[in-house]
């Protein structure tokens, strides 16, 4: 299907170090001409300081076929960017003494087990660095009903792939472990511990990892292409056991207000922030949770996220407080989640200049 209709939700509030015209227009020109470029059924933009949205865009449509115009209030599938909340879940235990970011995996859940022995020096901080050796996920069986604790045990029939701490290799799989860890150690499911303890404190309070507790009112279509062709996928990418990587649900405004308490200095977010994104003496690119990088030279601190039917990306700019953040409904485009942000994010830095 063609998206020849835009529908579209534009609101500014000002940037006191360039022109609020210019840049109003010059954002909403890219965002339009990104979506029109690359096809996408839904876009949302959002681009916040400290804690005031300057910059926010819904266009096209949560669902194409039911012609459903796209709001602010629809919550797109995070995919990966989930990883940045279940690493927040972590560090927050650590700060209240449960765990300890160097305690072995074993010695916090006993049944852990692997076919080789190296499994018991892999850390909480290897499982947060991806530097535990663990191997990624194969299959993930979208639209299956396992449970967090039964994939996590069915880790013993795997083998990791390197020494622990000696290499760097993403893995969701040890991001289901690190999520696991979380309902052990709390007696809590995964997904409610993080609504009340890492949401709702963030005042997101639409957004779930439990996609089956959203409303159907709020739920976004993901899509495909196939012959040239923009379809609907025919599975949601949901299943349990993959929460902890992967099934975060949110919007632009909730993901903007989250940032907003990793810049407050009177927020304990912020001082779990500072720690997670601290340069580490080795693999420099890749903090605990988020991956550290630079906009024409600034510090930044990011993560993408794509499953099926669905791109995302949220980018901090510590420096200036600056947070970005684009969510799609398609899994066919790459380039226009850091064309966006990274046009945005030097058109305003040229104001501090």
């Amino acid at each position: 299907m063609k998206i020849s209709k835009l529908v579209w939700l534009v609101s500014f509030i000002g940037l006191s170090m360039v022109g609020q015209d210019s840049l109003t227009i010059k954002f909403h020109q890219l965002v339009i001409g990104q979506q029109q470029q690359y096809n996408i059924p839904g876009l949302a933009v959002g681009v916040m300081q400290g804690d005031s949205i300057i910059f926010e865009a819904s266009l096209g449509f949560s669902n194409l076929e039911k012609q459903i115009p796209l709001n602010d209030q629809h919550l797109f599938h995070t995919a990966s960017v989930s990883k940045l909340f279940t690493a927040q879940a972590i560090m927050l235990l650590s700060d209240q003494g449960v765990l300890n970011l160097d305690d072995p995996v074993i010695n916090l859940w006993p049944e852990f087990r692997m076919k080789d022995q190296r499994h018991q020096q892999v850390t909480v901080r290897h499982l947060l660095r991806h530097t535990s050796g663990m191997p990624d996920v194969a299959h993930y069986h979208w639209g299956s009903n396992t449970s967090l604790k039964a994939y996590c045990q069915e880790i013993a029939k795997k083998r990791l792939h390197f020494d622990p701490g000696s290499q760097f290799r993403y893995s969701n799989l040890g991001y289901s472990l690190l999520g696991y860890l979380v309902e052990y150690l709390t007696d809590k499911p995964f997904h409610a511990f993080l609504k009340q303890q890492v949401l709702m404190p963030a005042k997101m309070k639409a957004s779930e990892f439990s996609y089956p507790r959203i409303s159907e009112s709020l739920r976004v279509q993901g899509y495909t292409r196939k012959g040239g062709k923009v379809v609907p996928r025919k599975v949601y990418p949901y299943n349990p056991a993959h929460e902890p990587s992967s099934t975060l649900n949110s919007n632009v405004r909730e993901l903007l207000a989250w940032t907003a308490t990793l810049y407050s200095e009177t927020h304990n977010n912020h001082a779990l922030f500072t720690a997670m994104t601290q340069t580490p003496s080795t693999f420099s690119k890749v903090g605990m949770g988020w991956f550290l990088g630079d906009i024409t030279g600034v510090a930044s601190a990011y993560h993408f996220g794509g499953d099926r039917g669905f791109r995302s990306y949220l980018l901090l700019i510590p420096k200036h407080q600056l947070s970005l953040v684009v969510l799609a409904n398609c899994d066919y485009s790459e380039d226009f989640r850091q064309e966006i942000l990274h046009t945005m994010a030097k058109m305003i830095m040229e104001g501090y200049n």
